[in-house]
């Protein structure tokens, strides 16, 4: 069965509650009025950092969805590719 997309915001909200002792800001798509592959989410993102789109680095694990969108909208991806990589790698930037 699929979740309701209330109970997916929910648990998108919590997770992100949870990470935040590890990140500066965490976006969840249907608070920026776009999904991934859309460009404009990762530049409303941008935007909502005061920052320009060279300052950013977008962590993501799907081709499609993560590297290609963030790439069109003018962000640095970390292409996240297990296990070849993982999230320590980024220390290493």
């Amino acid at each position: 069965m699929k979740p309701s997309s209330a109970a997916t915001y929910e648990r998108a909200r919590r997770l992100a509650n949870q990470s935040s002792n590890y990140f500066s800001y965490i976006f969840i798509s249907s608070e920026l009025g776009a999904d991934k592959p859309d460009p404009a989410i990762f530049q409303r993102a941008v935007n909502v950092m005061h920052l320009d789109a060279n300052e950013v680095v977008h962590v993501g694990d799907d081709p499609e969805r993560d590297w290609k969108g963030a790439a069109a909208a003018g962000l640095s991806v970390f292409r996240l590719d297990r296990p070849k990589n993982s999230l320590r790698d980024l220390l290493k930037l």
